[in-house]
Formats: structure tokens, sequence, C-alpha cells
């Protein structure tokens, strides 16, 4: 733990003198001459005049497929998860089914996670055991042997 702490605090350091070199340098730019001659030249060519964006103003630009639903006003949160039953958009029971729908997990999706992260745990207490050393080991615990001079 003190090992990753100070791996941390290394790389915040190392962050923190990097911020303040950036800050410190001085941004020299190449010094630039114009040439007025070609300033005058450009400001004498007319502007481009460019075509307008039409998207959206006339209304949409492909045809309803239904009269109804044209004049409905649209959720537009929930017109991504379409409607259920061909009931229309804003149909409260409607709308209330789709949350519920998008609400709920999918139980196959939460036993992978709490799969994953109980093999996850279990690799670590694992790994843990592996790097303690065993009390009773005889190798371990054997006093070291003198030899006689």
């Amino acid at each position: 733990m003190k090992r990753l702490l100070t791996r941390i605090a290394f790389g915040l350091g190392l962050a923190a003198v990097w911020m303040i070199w950036l800050s410190a340098a001085r941004a020299n730019a190449t010094p630039m001459k114009p040439d007025i001659t070609q300033m005058i030249r450009l400001a004498e060519q007319p502007q481009r005049q460019f075509a307008l964006a039409r998207a959206g103003w006339n209304g949409p630009e492909a045809p309803q497929r239904d009269a109804a639903r044209a004049r409905m006003k649209i959720n537009p949160a929930l017109a991504l998860y379409g409607s259920l039953n061909d009931a229309p958009l804003n149909d409260p029971r409607t709308t209330r089914a789709t949350l519920a729908a998008v609400a709920f997990p999918d139980p196959r999706a939460l036993l992978a996670v709490a799969g994953c992260i109980l093999l996850l745990r279990k690799a670590r207490h694992k790994q843990a055991e592996l790097l303690t050393p065993d009390p009773e080991s005889p190798v371990e615990n054997q006093p070291p042997i003198r030899k006689a001079a």
C-alpha cells in the first residue's frame, strides 16, 4: 500500500512540475512582416457568398407516415424507444411502460457483473495468500546455520 501511495504521489508531483514548467515557458512567435501590397490586393477582392442552409426551414424534409403523428407533439426523449403496440408516443400508459422497460436492468447482465466482481475478489485473495509467508513452513523458520571457524 505504501508503494502505491508513493507512486501516486510521484505521479502527481511530476504532473505539477510539468504544469508549472508549461506555465512559466515563454511563447515566442516568429515575427511577421506584413506585405502591404498583398493586403490591399486581398481587400479589393469580392467576398465569397455562400448558399444558406435550408434544413428544416420549410418543415420536415421527409413526409410523415401518418397524419395523426404529424399533428401530435412527440417527446424526443421517448421517441428513441419507439411506441409499444403502435400506441401514440405521448400516451401515459406507453410512457410508463417504456420507462419501466428502460429502468430495470437485464438480470443476466446483473449476474454477469456480480460474477466478475466475485471472481476478481477471489483472485485478489488468492494472490495475497501466495505473497504472505506461511508461519508454519519449516524452510522459512529455520535458524541460520553457523559454521565453525
